[in-house]
């Protein structure tokens, strides 16, 4: 099974964590969300494993103490960034393998949409889910598994199931379309394994 193929299939079989109605913690279940598509279908989380990523993520938040601010407006990209280390640190003790997270624009102050489109789909026909921040109309990150020619598709805990590529834009150079992506939160999660092991370690 090729990498993209094995990618869909775990959109396909898993369903996604749901964020609460009246918090901000979409980023938050975005990460745990891309976790569980990297590491399947050779491991599964359990739902008490995934609330141990969840409280990774809520104790780092409390720790700098954004968690108020988390929970009624969201994350900023720098805030993001910290929960997701947290939260993958977590996920290499849980499960029999290493969970890596790549900055796919590390270091680069500007972003160009059909680079980003092009990294992005680069990172999909490897198998790597990628999370985004769609700033502007959703204010919302997300996790991106596929794409066709004018979509790209999203594994989302609010339902969303795709975003048009013509709507995405960067603050600097396209302000006025409807998604605003940032260069500091386009990250392709991969997954190396250690062992077959069916599941994710007992804990």
């Amino acid at each position: 099974m090729n990498p993209r193929t094995r990618l869909a299939l775990a959109a396909k079989e898993l369903i996604p964590l749901r964020q609460g109605d009246l918090d901000g913690l979409c980023g938050l279940y975005a990460i745990i969300n891309a976790v569980r598509l990297a590491i399947h279908p050779g491991q599964r989380l359990r739902h008490p494993q995934s609330k141990r990523l969840f409280e990774a993520g809520i104790v780092t938040l409390g720790r700098h103490r954004r968690l108020r601010y988390a929970l009624h407006e969201g994350m900023t990209d720098a805030t993001w960034r910290r929960v997701c280390e947290a939260v993958l640190a977590e996920a290499d003790r849980l499960v029999a393998g290493s969970v890596t997270a790549t900055w796919i624009f590390a270091g680069e102050a500007r972003l160009e949409v059909r680079d980003m489109v092009r990294r992005v789909r680069r990172s999909i026909r490897e198998g790597n889910p990628v999370l985004i921040t769609l700033g502007g109309c959703y204010h919302h990150w997300t996790v991106v598994v596929g794409f066709n020619g004018d979509r790209l598709r999203l594994f989302d805990s609010a339902s969303y199931r795709w975003v048009l590529i013509r709507s995405i834009g960067s603050a600097t150079d396209h302000p006025l379309r409807r998604h605003q992506i940032s260069p500091a939160g386009v990250i392709a999660l991969s997954f190396r394994s250690l062992t077959g092991t069916v599941a994710a370690r007992e804990t």
